[in-house]
């Protein structure tokens, strides 16, 4: 029995022996077998998940999958998807095969004249898939709307328009033509590359309306409405004719809004539909002046008029083509750009070549040169931010050349904004990599302003409501609010004795804190970092400030993080939060619940793996999430909100077993200055300790905490792929490295 049992253990071994030996090594020629998972999103009723599969170098697939019943979908070549607010249908761009727009590259082919996306459109109800050609781009609503709006290129359209005349043409007697006059001869052609047809669709329903001849185009959040540039031709058949017009949902009928010869630009529409907003410039020269548009729809319509000539417009200053237009949350305020008035170059009889090109700089100008160039398009586009107030039709500056900066609050609702500038200390990015600001309060009925905060050099938010400044000292090491309403300034965190600045700071700076999660509702709270908890901390310093994660994290060196589900939700929720959890000496992840009303930590999840990207879906209680280690390719996995019944959707790179791959094992040692580091030792799949291997050591920085990082086979243009080199018999260490202010070689070697 004994000599049978040695004998099935012998057998085993081989046979263990062979399947390694069967396994193949990675090679550069097996790059392009690996694929990536991008473009991940589950519908607002759980029921669908879509995400693309993309080789390197290849044409790439994109997944519509149904979790419950695994039936999924495929379209070649599909990418940048994305679901309807109700979840009934998806919509996405297919792309044209890469080999075919390679050739075209190859042979010169001009870009407008490059093969072109199409739009695909499934509808989960009947598995229906839609497809247009030669799609430009869409736009959803945010809300619960089955309305949406693309745009497809018009040049084919009328070609082929062309092609069916001559068509027609051919089957007509030939007759002697009329002499034709010069000047008509001479007619210029309509730009048909900038024109596009507008397709207003509703995929649930079938139906469908399309404009031709059309220049830029908006769908409002709810999906009511759609204001679109029309472009016709006058009665002399010259000049061209822009007619605006809103194209309401609902009611499925047509508004002209505006129609005039000149141009328009910057269409918006508000949240609920009924305001809109646009630029437009008589001039038919080359330099243009616009005007703001505002235009109010109902019962009380009107529009309204923002120009050069307008009261508080700054001398010689005029409304910015350069800034797209919004809408407050409540539909009060337009937010647009002024800058100062373009001007037409002179005109003169030299030659291209001709003309001197200075590079002028003075060790006196705020930024290098270099700088300076790589900024001129954005310094030429440079304009300040202006509110244009409705109800009082009163136009005001916000910012300026003095303090170029505006921050608003989350809505757009708040009387005071925040304003910044760095104009003072921009020399010194020269020397210490970045610029200090200035804080200001701006009030937004006036445009008064007052400095607030001076040489701030670490991190300033406006609060989402807009009732505070939050910002961080680096040199008292705390955090501070200031109140808009009290003008007070309040230290925070000056009772809390753990520190807010990350303890393992070894640059040249003063630390910086770990940041902030977010504002409870009405910004009655904020909720801080440190480097292992969250604090929530009161801005009106009426309450002590609260450990909510009760000291866990620090005492188990567990770094809490926390996960915003609904990114449509700008405050912290005030029932139920979910925390990431990552074990800064273990390095296991994972993830935790806590109830915002008695801070109770409820553990739902830890594995030896890395987790991220966690979705909900928005009317479910579904999860989404990836999961990766070192061995395993970050895949989808999908569960419920307490992660039971968790299950893989994906399997992104199955030829992975085919191939010698290698493990990871944490160490750590004590260096030359008496410091405990921790480091990544990386070992062959068929690894042996007795024998001797080549090593690779590779150090930037720290990067322990990357234990369960998946490294596919891939060129790289500045490290090491080590997957790569485990394959190939390489053991790689990746040791921490802590560096000392002035001995970075030193540190290094340490």
């Amino acid at each position: 029995m004994r000599y049978l049992t040695l004998a099935i253990l012998c057998l085993a071994l081989l046979h263990i022996q062979s399947a390694a030996q069967e396994k193949k090594r990675l090679s550069h020629d097996d790059y392009d077998h690996w694929k990536n998972l991008s473009g991940i999103e589950i519908s607002a009723n759980g029921d669908y998940v879509l995400y693309q599969i993309n080789p390197q170098r290849q044409d790439g697939d994109l997944f519509i999958i149904n979790p419950q019943t695994d039936h999924q979908r495929i379209i070649p070549r599909g990418a940048r998807a994305s679901f309807s607010p109700g979840g009934k249908f998806a919509v996405f761009h297919i792309q044209p095969q890469r080999d075919v727009v390679r050739q075209a590259k190859v042979e010169k082919t001009r870009r407008e004249n490059l093969p072109k996306d199409s739009l695909g459109i499934y509808v989960m109800g009947n598995e229906e898939l839609l497809k247009y050609e030669d799609v430009i781009s869409y736009r959803l609503p945010k809300e619960s709307s089955d309305w949406f709006a693309f745009a497809i290129d018009f040049t084919r359209i009328i070609e082929e328009m062309e092609d069916v005349e001559e068509t027609l043409q051919d089957t007509i007697p030939p007759h002697v033509p009329e002499p034709i006059e010069e000047e008509e001869e001479e007619k210029k052609e309509p730009e048909t590359e900038k024109l596009k047809q507008l397709v207003v669709m509703n995929p649930v329903t079938g139906n469908r309306h399309a404009f031709d001849y059309v220049e830029h185009y908006q769908i409002s959040e709810n999906g009511k409405t759609v204001i679109f540039l029309q472009e016709e031709k006058n009665d002399n058949d010259t000049l061209e004719i822009k007619k605006l017009f809103v194209f309401n949902t609902e009611s499925e009928s047509l508004n002209l809004l505006d129609s005039a010869e000149g141009d328009f630009k910057q269409l918006s529409v508000n949240k609920t539909g009924e305001l809109f907003s646009w630029l437009f410039s008589a001039d038919t020269t080359d330099v243009k002046v616009y005007d703001l548009f505002v235009h109010q729809s109902g019962r009380r319509s009107r529009t309204y008029q923002v120009s050069s000539e307008t009261e508080n417009m700054p001398a010689d200053y005029a409304v910015s083509e350069h800034q797209s237009l919004s809408f407050s949350d409540d539909g009060r305020r337009v937010f647009f750009g002024i800058a100062p008035k373009p001007e037409e170059e002179k005109e003169d009889t030299l030659l291209a070549e001709e003309k001197y090109k200075l590079d002028i700089w003075h060790w006196q100008d705020p930024l290098l040169q270099s700088q300076q160039k790589v900024n001129l398009q954005r310094e030429q586009r440079r304009n300040y931010d202006a509110v244009f107030h409705v109800r009082n039709q009163k136009m005001v500056p916000l910012a300026g050349e003095d303090m170029p900066n505006i921050s608003r609050d989350r809505y757009g609702n708040a009387d005071i904004f925040m304003g910044t500038s760095n104009l003072p200390y921009l020399q010194e990015i020269s020397w210490e990599g970045f610029a200090a600001r200035d804080v200001y309060v701006v009030d937004v009925n006036s445009g008064s302003r007052k400095k607030v905060l001076e040489r701030a050099e670490a991190n300033v938010h406006f609060s989402v409501k807009g009732d505070y400044i939050l910002y961080y000292d680096p040199v008292e090491t705390n955090w501070f609010a200031y109140s808009v309403r009290d003008d007070a300034h309040r230290n925070l965190t000056a009772q809390i004795d753990v520190p807010f600045y990350n303890e393992d700071n070894d640059i040249p700076r003063a630390a910086r804190p770990w940041g902030l999660a977010g504002w409870g509702e009405n910004d009655s709270f904020v909720l801080i970092y440190d480097r292992y908890d969250i604090w929530k901390l009161d801005p009106r310093g009426r309450n002590q400030p609260v450990n909510i994660t009760g000291g866990y994290g620090r005492e188990n060196q567990e770094r809490f993080r926390y996960q915003n589900l609904d990114p449509d939700e700008y405050h912290i929720p005030g029932d139920v939060i979910y925390l990431s959890a990552f074990n800064v000496g273990t390095k296991k992840d994972g993830y935790y619940q806590l109830n915002m009303r008695n801070f109770e930590l409820e553990h739902l999840m830890t594995d030896d793996a890395r987790f991220t990207q966690l979705q909900k879906a928005k009317d479910d209680d579904t999860f989404l999430w990836r999961k990766s280690t070192f061995t395993e390719f970050p895949d989808l996995w999908i569960s419920d909100m307490e992660f039971n019944n968790a299950r893989k959707l994906t399997t992104t790179n199955p030829q992975q077993e085919e191939y010698l791959w290698g493990s990871v094992k944490l160490v750590e040692w004590i260096d030359f200055r008496n410091e405990t580091l921790q480091g990544l030792l990386y070992l062959p799949e068929d690894f042996d300790p007795e024998e001797k291997y080549p090593m690779i050591v590779y150090f930037y920085e720290r990067s322990s905490d990357g234990l369960h990082s998946h490294f596919i086979p891939s060129p790289s243009r500045s490290t090491i792929n080590r997957s790569y080199c485990t394959s190939n018999g390489y053991i790689v260490f990746v040791p921490d490295i802590t560096y000392r202010e002035g001995f970075p070689g030193q540190s290094a070697y340490n």
